[in-house]
């Protein structure tokens, strides 16, 4: 498989908490006779190994939370429109949002509500443009071996947060230049839920019908840096549990 992809983008900024981008990009992509043979519907039929075009998008960002990378408070959001193609044989327009909303219980406690869903039109889109949830930072926690492909779904998230302590770490007072490492510990416990549609399900047994997950771990932030450990041991509706980490900010 070779792939090309040349992008250009404006990002335009008339506010503090608002972003503005938009993207233009041409794609070309070759995939070898073995994939075409195993899955004919890989691309569009007239397009052969070979598939090249356009793609235009605009996407909005609003920020006003207490800390973007580990909201305690306040409210995270984007939306993006994109446009595939120009021809009847890539021809899709995608529509997709993201979102979070942390409300504070008490000075150390905080439940935190995320939740990210696109749809893709026409329905009848070519597996190349079917990826969903499990390719990137939306997915169903328990689940992140697993990939849900489609054209319509919604995945919604509720995770309550509580401090256990804090700590600083500080260099040596012998070293010249002082150095302080604040870390936070959080426990958690929440759960997962949502929807994938798709209209040739295949053998992806988590399409056209409602997923769950359950999962309680512990977070530890690092806030001078933005980094988020995440140790999450989590339960699927396929009767799997395991403990899964991230080192990265969901959606």
């Amino acid at each position: 498989m070779q792939n090309m992809r040349v992008e250009a983008a404006y990002l335009y900024r008339p506010a503090i908490k608002t972003h503005h981008t938009f993207r233009i990009a041409y794609v070309k992509n070759n995939v070898s006779d073995t994939i075409l043979s195993l899955n004919p519907h890989y691309y569009p039929l007239t397009a052969g190994n070979n598939i090249s075009f356009p793609e235009f998008s605009y996407s909005i960002q609003y920020y006003d939370a207490n800390y973007n990378a580990y909201p305690s408070r306040g409210f995270i959001g984007d939306a993006t429109i994109l446009e595939r193609g120009l021809t009847s044989e890539v021809n899709l327009t995608q529509l997709q949002y993201h979102a979070t909303y942390a409300s504070p219980l008490g000075k150390k406690t905080f439940i935190l509500y995320q939740s990210a869903g696109m749809i893709k039109l026409p329905f009848d889109q070519p597996f190349y443009s079917q990826q969903f949830f499990g390719y990137g930072d939306a997915y169903f926690r328990g689940l992140e071996y697993y990939v849900m492909d489609g054209v319509a779904g919604i995945l919604g998230r509720a995770t309550l947060h509580h401090e256990i302590f804090a700590v600083t770490l500080k260099t040596p007072p012998n070293i010249k230049k002082e150095v302080s490492i604040p870390f936070h510990f959080y426990l958690k416990g929440g759960g997962d839920i949502g929807y994938v549609y798709s209209r040739t399900t295949g053998n992806n047994l988590l399409c056209n019908k409602y997923v769950y997950t359950e999962t309680f771990g512990l977070d530890v932030v690092i806030p001078s840096y933005d980094v988020v450990f995440k140790f999450n041991y989590s339960f699927n509706q396929l009767g799997q549990s395991g403990l899964f980490f991230h080192v990265r900010t969901d959606f």
